[in-house]
């Protein structure tokens, strides 16, 4: 079934980073193969997607969702393009035993970045330590989350982007338009306007690559056929809807 958890690669874009250019951003994204990696360690079990905010989600961009955009070779000219004609190095952080195979799936796509021209230093925080980092906007070039969305709304964007941990600014991003969007969005009763200034902001996060989005999971569940069990998006168990047959 599916879920809200999508894995997420956040770049660090500050001044001085070979990520503030937005076209090494986007060699990071076209160097992995996402399919890949859900085939060889997810066993199928996910979809790849260029968005946070799936189907199932009011204000979910259906074009951002189960798509791939792999493309090694355009990747390297990107990278020549920056002047990174010999490669990069970053540095990417991502949590171990945490999320399912986070340490395998950090490790594929450090080797799918080295293939391009991309060296990554990897590292593994213990999670508080983790937080702490993400906290004080210590965080490395790269850092991975896999995050949930209980919200069943866009609005998601609202703290993530604007007032969270990782909002636009810490991260060296600034794009006014983004800004407007999601601000006029939080306030709009107008559900019609809303969805689409949720979906244009999808796009520019997309395209400006503040956030590379690689997949989102699919659960599984055992559930014995004496019972009536129905997975939730949210990945929550509520007691009372769980019946017996």
């Amino acid at each position: 079934d599916l879920s809200n958890r999508v894995a997420i690669i956040v770049p660090k874009a500050t001044e001085g980073s070979p990520l503030a250019d937005p076209r090494v951003r986007e060699a990071v994204d076209l160097a992995i193969n996402k399919k890949v990696i859900i085939e060889k360690l997810l066993g199928g079990a996910a979809t790849p997607v260029r968005t946070r905010v799936t189907s199932g989600n009011v204000g979910a961009n259906e074009a951002l969702f189960d798509v791939e955009t792999v493309d090694v070779e355009k990747a390297k000219q990107l990278l020549k393009e920056a002047g990174y004609e010999n490669g990069v190095e970053l540095t990417m952080q991502a949590t171990d035993g945490r999320y399912a195979k986070d340490k395998d799936v950090a490790e594929m796509v450090a080797g799918m970045l080295e293939a391009a021209g991309i060296k990554v230093k990897l590292e593994f925080p213990e999670w508080n330590t983790y937080l702490e980092l993400r906290r004080a906007n210590k965080v490395a070039d790269l850092h991975m989350l896999w995050l949930a969305n209980s919200f069943f709304d866009a609005h998601i964007m609202i703290g993530e982007h604007l007032t969270g941990t990782r909002k636009l600014e810490d991260l060296g991003y600034d794009n006014p338009k983004l800004v407007e969007l999601l601000t006029k969005a939080e306030k709009n009763m107008n559900e019609e306007e809303r969805v689409k200034q949720y979906q244009e902001a999808q796009e520019i996060i997309a395209e400006e690559r503040m956030r590379i989005y690689l997949y989102l999971e699919h659960n599984t569940y055992g559930v014995s056929e004496q019972v009536d069990f129905k997975p939730r998006l949210d990945e929550m168990f509520r007691v009372y809807e769980i019946k017996s047959k």
